[in-house]
């Protein structure tokens, strides 16, 4: 009986730990030169954005404004990659703008309370619409390079077919 509790508080422990792992504030440090100044033109945001009508999370990144924006449209549904695209893909931040999507259901855009038939390939596909007119029009940009991992390179073909004209490029993982 001893063990069954054990296990049984391990288990709602280990659900706190991971409830709150997900809805804990986070950081980006900012880029900074050697005297540890903030780089003019630099960007290192966290931020939620809404998208469809539901709160989504974005991580953007990159030594300089005005470089082009690059689009990480990852996996699953329901696999964000965002640690392991932020650890093993930084140096893509120095030449873009390095924009990582949590989309909808997913990662930090996670919530208990959204509805699963909110979790389509057409509302992720107009939500990835309204993300794309956001970052145009908050850098200056006519177009957006995409690149696309696994279920991400499905979700990027859908929208592809109905805005080829926003992407300059689309590279698929």
């Amino acid at each position: 009986m001893f063990r069954i509790l054990l296990y049984v508080a391990g288990a709602v422990i280990a659900a706190i730990v991971i409830v709150l792992a997900l809805s804990a504030r986070t950081y980006t440090p900012p880029f900074v030169d050697g005297t540890g100044k903030t780089l003019p033109n630099s960007i290192a945001e966290e931020r939620r954005i809404v998208l469809g009508g539901w709160d989504q999370y974005v991580l953007v990144r990159s030594r300089n404004k005005a470089n082009p924006i690059l689009l990480f449209v990852h996996g699953g549904p329901g696999t964000p990659e965002m640690p392991l695209v932020r650890v093993y893909n930084n140096d893509l931040e120095n030449d873009f703008v390095f924009v990582n999507w949590d989309q909808r259901g997913t990662g930090k855009s996670y919530a208990s309370n959204i509805d699963p038939k909110t979790i389509t390939l057409d509302q992720i596909t107009r939500d990835l619409d309204q993300l794309v007119d956001q970052l145009r029009a908050e850098f200056g940009k006519s177009k957006v390079l995409f690149v696309c991992h696994s279920w991400g390179t499905q979700l990027c073909l859908s929208y592809l077919a109905q805005h080829a004209n926003k992407a300059s490029a689309y590279i698929a993982i």
